[in-house]
């Protein structure tokens, strides 16, 4: 087996930069930038080495300096310049992956008056400097499959869950939680337990109409959409199990007819439920795109 050097050297392929399904590396040059657009994705950008200038359309331009992180909001564009030869490994994520880790996250105490999310600079705990590092070193390596590249992820996030206090936390997961973190929470806990839209509204004490406004504005999409992804992230689950006949699952999950959880497997993983299982072990089906 080929021995892996110490986490703090440079990588074997010499400025390798890569752009993963989880990850992106990053050599700019001095003066050089890079803007990076991720949608509905929050991301953490860690500065191994060097110097960075980070900003975006709601925030002034910050510094940072190797050892430091920031994250940067869903939604955003954000700006990253060299102002120094820099080496930068990122993280992407759903702010949902938070909550789904720590449920104490939902004690955080903002502000009623708390001003847009700006991008901040703080140091980086021990070990989670260890699991960027060693992350961006695995694949450099070439470790990069999408299975080990997400476990990687997961194991980031609750690292920085559980390394910093709670009251830190605040400070540092704002730009990406925001204010609306307890109805978050409530659409996590009770999404898989209800049938409609209409159901979860009522849960959460909103209309329909006002909550589907809300929901747009915590998770990008609407609720419809959102709950139809998450229904087939469990589904998938359960196939891939071996464990429930695929009639069983159609049954559980409310299907009329198998024919209409056939054509609902077909349109979400792209092969009815008989490929679906038999490709789970396979690349055929990319758990994932789905296992978020």
């Amino acid at each position: 087996m080929k021995a892996i050097r110490p986490v703090a050297e440079t990588p074997t392929r010499n400025n390798f930069s890569g752009n993963f399904r989880f990850w992106k590396i990053l050599y700019l040059k001095e003066g050089e930038r890079y803007t990076l657009k991720e949608g509905d994705q929050a991301a953490l950008v860690y500065i191994i080495k060097g110097t960075a200038t980070v900003e975006t359309e709601r925030s002034e331009k910050y510094r940072g300096d190797g050892g430091e992180f920031f994250l940067v909001p869903p939604a955003s564009v954000c700006i990253i310049g060299a102002w120094s030869d820099v080496h930068i490994i990122i993280c992407l994520f759903e702010a949902e992956h938070l909550l789904s880790v720590r449920s104490s996250i939902c004690n955080l105490a903002v502000p009623r008056d708390a001003p847009l999310p700006q991008l901040r600079t703080f140091k980086t705990d021990r070990l989670v400097g260890l699991s960027l590092k060693m992350t961006g070193r695995f694949i450099s390596e070439g470790l990069d499959s999408e299975d080990f590249l997400d476990m990687r992820r997961r194991e980031l996030l609750t690292l920085l869950l559980y390394a910093y206090p709670v009251q830190e936390l605040s400070a540092i997961l704002y730009p990406v939680i925001g204010e609306d973190i307890h109805f978050r929470r409530l659409v996590l806990t009770n999404h898989a337990t209800v049938r409609t839209v209409g159901e979860l509204a009522a849960l959460a004490n909103y209309s329909v109409s006002g909550f589907i406004k809300k929901f747009k504005r915590c998770f990008g999409q609407s609720p419809y959409k959102w709950m139809s992804a998450r229904k087939a992230e469990l589904i998938l689950r359960e196939i891939c199990s071996g464990q429930n006949s695929l009639k069983a699952i159609a049954i559980k999950y409310d299907f009329s007819s198998y024919q209409h959880f056939a054509s609902f497997c077909k349109a979400h993983y792209g092969a009815p439920p008989t490929e679906v299982a038999d490709k789970k072990t396979t690349k055929g089906i990319n758990m994932c795109k789905y296992g978020k």
